[in-house]
This record gives structure tokens, sequence and C-alpha cells, in this order.
């Protein structure tokens, strides 16, 4: 009993290097054992991957299809901006539009909501959104989700040539509408740039204008101001002159006035020695006893104070006539031209010229020049207003697409088969675990012979 207890009691021991093995073994992987149960499993497998692939192919189909466009551009032509970029606003220190400034305003205005908002009011997208039941603030961000602008970048490196160019991208389930909606972007887009350039450029031409119009106003005021005085300076010169003149005919009229009277006198004289002497008609001074009938001819432009040989009744008359005179006015000869003075001072000619003037501008060089200035400048307020120009060069037109970028079905089923036999095989390897554990449960609960 004691030797077949110490016996038994020696078998019990565990063997340290028995179960190392065991540990060992089991932790191997049997690749055949594993190629034995994946190939009992292929149909499991085979099951598995085409239900996935079907699955993914049936989701596939059932995707709506979305198509996708695009165009590039690049900045204008200096030919295309031509109409707009007018030498003539240099002379008036109006930046002249550039190509860069151009370009720069057009892609600005590519990302403002306007332009986007412009683009649904086009009849073909806003009855494409109008399908989806969609609202407003909900069309608008969906079409700016679907739109794709990529801008040109500003490169670090010193490149010879700078790309320039700017990518639009559009998706929709419709391919006509990607079209549209490009097409319609980069219209409105150029429709917007041009009316902020052109709205810039006639504001600052406007300014000039009223600028110009307000010295020409001003410079005007100063020539009519200039007038007036002349007006006033030769009036004045005129009621000088007129003054003088008169001045003189007075004094002509009294020193005529007193000859007549200093001559009266001595007429009156000579008359009292002629009656004194018994001279009734002319004779010869020196000849008392001839007759006035030996005379031929009386000089009565003498100025002699003694006249008395002319005889009495001559005296008496020219005596009366002088006494009878009431205007001395024939009898001086200076008189005559000064009247015609006075005559012609009575209308200036100049002055009525300047009363008459409407227009200073023949007369004033200033006054032409600001009027030539605001007449180029209308003429550029009238170009610029009727300039057509184009703020992008279309280096690749939007097309209709043909075929849909998503949904991309090859690679989808493609994608499923993969997946599909992955979990088959995970399946399969599974299964065929727990098939091999069941088995080896069976086998240890099987009584032993």
């Amino acid at each position: 009993m004691t030797h077949q207890t110490t016996n038994t009691n020696y078998t019990s021991q565990p063997n340290p290097i028995n179960n190392f093995h065991l540990d060992t073994k089991e932790d191997e992987i049997d690749l055949f054992e594993l190629w034995q149960t994946i190939w009992n499993q292929k149909i499991l497998i085979a099951g598995i991957t085409v239900l996935v692939s079907l699955g993914a192919a049936l989701y596939a189909i059932s995707l709506p299809k979305t198509y996708e466009t695009n165009a590039v551009i690049m900045p204008p032509s200096p030919s295309q901006i031509e109409a707009i970029s007018l030498a003539s606003l240099k002379d008036f220190d109006i930046e002249q539009p550039q190509i860069s400034t151009v370009y720069e305003n057009y892609l600005e205005q590519l990302n403002q909501t306007e332009s986007l908002l412009s683009v649904l009011q086009n009849p073909a997208v806003k009855d494409y959104f109008q399908q989806k039941e969609l609202s407003d603030t909900k069309r608008f961000e969906v079409l700016s989700e679907s739109l794709n602008v990529s801008l040109p970048t500003e490169s670090k490196e010193k490149l010879v040539f700078k790309t320039l160019e700017t990518s639009l991208k559009f998706e929709a389930h419709d391919p006509q509408i990607t079209l549209d909606v490009i097409n319609t972007l980069l219209q409105t887009t150029a429709n917007l740039t041009q009316a902020s350039i052109k709205q810039n450029l006639l504001t600052a031409v406007q300014e000039r204008i009223n600028t110009t119009q307000l010295q020409l106003n001003l410079e005007n005021e100063r020539v009519n101001r200039e007038i007036i005085a002349e007006i006033s300076r030769l009036q004045d010169q005129d009621n000088l002159s007129l003054a003088s003149i008169n001045q003189q005919i007075d004094l002509l009229r009294d020193k005529s006035k007193q000859e007549r009277q200093y001559r009266i006198e001595r007429l009156k004289i000579d008359f009292d020695i002629a009656k004194t002497l018994k001279i009734e008609v002319p004779v010869n001074p020196q000849d008392y006893n001839r007759q006035a009938s030996s005379i031929t001819k009386v000089d009565f432009s003498n100025k002699d104070p003694s006249r008395y040989w002319l005889g009495t009744k001559i005296l008496a008359l020219e005596i009366k006539s002088l006494e009878n005179r009431l205007n001395e006015d024939a009898f001086i000869d200076e008189l005559a031209e000064l009247l015609k003075k006075k005559e012609a001072l009575k209308l200036n000619v100049t002055i009525e010229n300047l009363k008459a003037r409407k227009d200073n501008f023949p007369f004033s060089d200033s006054l032409r020049n600001l009027k030539t200035k605001l007449d180029r400048l209308d003429q550029i307020f009238k170009q610029v207003t009727l300039a057509e120009f184009t703020a992008y060069r279309l280096v690749k037109p939007a097309y209709l697409p043909e075929e849909p970028i998503k949904p991309k079905k090859s690679l989808i089923v493609a994608v499923a088969f993969i997946l599909g036999g992955m979990l088959g095989l995970l399946t399969a390897l599974i299964r065929g675990a727990i098939l091999k554990r069941r088995a080896e449960n069976n086998i240890q609960k099987q009584p032993t012979l």
C-alpha cells in the first residue's frame, strides 16, 4: 500500500518540460489546418462576399448621379480692357484701370454674396432648386457648398512666370445646371465688376467735372466783375470827357459872347465917328471926298478897330445884327468839332458791346481753357458710360458633362467585394474555431477505454 501510494504521488506531480512543449504546440498556427478551415467555409465566404457586393451595387445604383463641370480663367488681355483704360484719365489725376486691378476686382466680386444670389435668379437654376423645395437660405448654402473656386495663390519662390489661373468647379445632379451655374456666375460677376469699375471711374470723373464747373463759374463771375468795372471805368472816363467838352464849349461861348460885346462897343464908337464925319456909305479912309461907288471891295475881315469909313448905314446894320444875335455857335470855329465829340460820347460802342455781351469765352483764355477741360471730362464721362470690357480671359470654357463623377459604382462594388471577402474570411475563421472547439469538447467528454 505504501509503495502504491508513493508511486501514485510520484506520477501525479506536473512535469514542467512536458507542459512547455504542450503550450508551445498549442501556440503554433497550423497553416494547413487554417487553409482547410477556409476551404471548408468557401461557400460561406463566397456567399458573404456576394451578398455584400450585391448590397453595395444596389446602394450605388440608388445614389443620385452627380455631375461636375469646371472653367479656368486668367487676367484679361490689354485689348479686352482697352475701352475702359483711357489714357486721358491720367491728365486729370484719375487712376487708369490696369489689368491687375480689373482682375483683382473680378476675383473679389466672384466670392461676393451678390454674385451667388444673382446666379439663383437664373430661371433654370431657380427651377432646379424649386423642385427640391428648399428655402432661400438653404438654396444659398447648397450653391455655396457645391461651388469650388480656386483662386491664385501667392508663391514665395521667385518664379519667372506667375500663375494667375482661377478654377471654378460646380457639382449638381443635373448636368445642364452645372453648365448654367458656371456660365451665369462668370457673366454675372463680369457684369458686377463692370458696374463697380465704371461706377468708381464715373464718380471720380464727376468729381472733376463738378470741380471744373465750379472753377468755370467762379472765373466767369470774375470776368463779369471785370466787365462791370470796365464799363464803370469807361462811363467815368466818358463823363470826364463830356465835362471837359462842356467846359470848353462854355468857355468858347463865353469868349465869343465877350468878343461880340467888345465888337459892338467898337462898332458904336466907329458909328459915332462916322456920324460925326457924316460918312453914310463906305469911303476910302485916305480920301474922304471919294464916294463908296468907287469901292468895289470891302474887307470885313480886317479887325482894325477904326472902321468908321464903312459908314453909318453899314455900321448901324452890323451893330443891330450883333445885338440881335441869339446864338454864337455858328460863329465859333472850334465848336463844331467839340459838338461832334460830345455827340459821340452819347453812344459808347465799347460800353454797349460790353453790356450786350452774353458769352465771355471768346474774350477770356482762362475761360476757354476751363471750357475745353470741361468738354474733355464730359467726353470721358460718356466714353466710360458706354465702355464695354471683359474683366477676365476664358482659358478653359465650361462644358456640358456627359458622365457623372458620382457615384463611382465600380469603385464602390470593388471596395465592397474586398470588404465582403474580408468579412467572409473573418466569419469563416470564427466559425471554424467554434466548430473546432466543439469537436474537442466532444472528444474530451467521451469515456476512456
